[in-house]
């Protein structure tokens, strides 16, 4: 079993209803967004479910908070496989 800290971020990209089909901006926001965030569209979705990194748990630390790791059960790993499953598919996508 993983050891991991239960850290989902789901990043939802949307383009809106109006947005004339030639204008490509949003791709350049959603390459900038995988960069930031270190997010690989590539990965399953469970794939993505990781350590936390060691600057976030120190900006809980310096906020005066104590976290703690958590591995995940397999009931857990089963919620989660369940949750995802849940989204459409655009979502599971992005």
């Amino acid at each position: 079993m993983k050891n991991v800290v239960v850290t989902i971020a789901v990043l939802l990209v949307t383009a809106g209803a109006g947005m004339a089909q030639t204008d490509t901006s949003y791709l350049t926001v959603k390459s900038a967004t995988h960069q930031k965030y270190g997010l690989d569209p590539t990965k399953e979705l469970t794939a993505r479910v990781t350590q936390t990194p060691a600057d976030v748990l120190k900006k809980f630390r310096e906020a005066g908070m104590s976290p703690t790791e958590h591995v995940l059960t397999d009931e857990e790993w089963k919620k989660i496989d369940s949750a995802f499953a849940m989204l459409p598919l655009l979502n599971q996508r992005m």
